[in-house]
């Protein structure tokens, strides 16, 4: 199998892979550490990485207006997917003295770059053929949703897709059982009456099954895996069955909090330049100030200040989660949490 893509892809491509094998070389040993893996998988991914190196070319810029990826699909695929996991974590990491002399917003859009196109050469990668029988059941939604790792409508799942949902809601929820709307979410579908017509049945017959129970709390379902369930579960990820789950929500909202917090940062630094000026104009200012002008500027710089510190941890330390643990904030600091980006909007102390 070859596989085709654009020169802009190929030039992004080149500099994930010039990064990971030239800027952040490490010895083989502190690699395995930091990537948990065996010395041996390092040898092979380092000659996976060559590999695509040599489709790719070894000039900085391609010249060609498309280039073939030779290797195999299962090596690409890895290949990729370490570049997209090397993506995803940099803008997280220390900025290494070799990599480009960029803003920190640039630099956090050239690697959000990075991973966009490995999500896209990873889809292309495992969409199967057309069905010439009309639409069978997929693990997901659409390849365009899916790339852009957004809610979509309802699709035809497997059983076994929609156990591995419940089996996450459950564990990211921290509780014994999953709120429907919850389960949607882990799905990858939009919740409203589109989905609800076609999701509510199928649950229902999954629990006339014996797979799954539900527990009605405060007048709404909650659905967790039985016995049988977990052990059908089993069977079918063994045997291939299940697929990769869509983006979790979890994982969904560090990536919004990370966007969000990438455009809007700026602004915010402007807003708490501007509290520091009032607050520096009341200090020094010849007339007397009141105080009823003063509680007004402590509103303002507590105010600009948690909004800058949430921006900061939103896109420089908040870790991204990873679907095998619930992700939780054990310091989320003053009120209403620093992760609380619904709370950027209008300030309290503004009419």
């Amino acid at each position: 199998m070859t596989l085709t893509i654009s020169r802009e892809e190929r030039d992004v491509l080149h500099g994930l892979l010039c990064r990971r094998l030239f800027i952040l070389g490490m010895e083989p040993i502190e690699l395995a550490r930091k990537e948990s893996v065996a010395v041996e998988e390092v040898a092979e991914s380092f000659g996976e990485d060559l590999r695509l190196m040599n489709d790719l070319g070894w000039e900085f810029e391609g010249t060609s207006s498309s280039v073939e990826l030779t290797m195999p699909a299962d090596s690409l695929a890895k290949t990729v997917k370490r570049l997209r996991r090397d993506a995803r974590r940099a803008p997280c990491e220390s900025r290494h003295e070799r990599e480009p002399d960029e803003t920190d917003d640039e630099r956090w859009r050239r690697f959000r770059e990075g991973v966009e196109v490995c999500e896209a050469l990873l889809q292309r990668l495992d969409s199967p053929p057309e069905p010439d029988d009309g639409p069978q059941p997929i693990s997901g939604v659409s390849p365009e949703q899916a790339a852009q790792h957004e809610l979509g409508p309802y699709t035809p799942v497997t059983d076994g897709f929609v156990l591995s949902a419940v089996e996450r809601a459950v564990l990211h929820e921290q509780e014994d059982s999953a709120l429907t709307s919850a389960v949607v979410a882990h799905l990858g579908f939009e919740w409203g009456p589109p989905t609800n017509q076609f999701l509510f049945p199928r649950l229902e017959e999954l629990q006339h099954a014996g797979l799954l129970t539900n527990t009605p709390r405060r007048e709404e379902p909650f659905w967790s895996l039985t016995t049988v369930g977990r052990e059908r579960l089993d069977h079918d990820r063994e045997a291939g069955e299940v697929g990769d789950l869509p983006e979790s929500p979890q994982h969904r909202a560090w990536r919004h909090a990370r966007v969000e917090a990438a455009v809007r940062i700026d602004q915010f630094r402007g807003e708490q330049t501007q509290a520091l000026e009032a607050a520096y104009e009341l200090t020094y200012r010849h007339q007397p100030s009141m105080s009823a002008e003063w509680f007004l500027v402590a509103e303002r710089l507590r105010w600009t200040t948690w909004r800058m510190a949430s921006a900061i941890y939103c896109l420089y330390e908040w870790p991204e989660p990873a679907d095998e643990f619930p992700d939780v904030d054990q310091n989320p600091g003053p009120r209403p949490g620093r992760r609380a980006i619904s709370a950027w909007g209008k300030a309290p102390y503004e009419s």
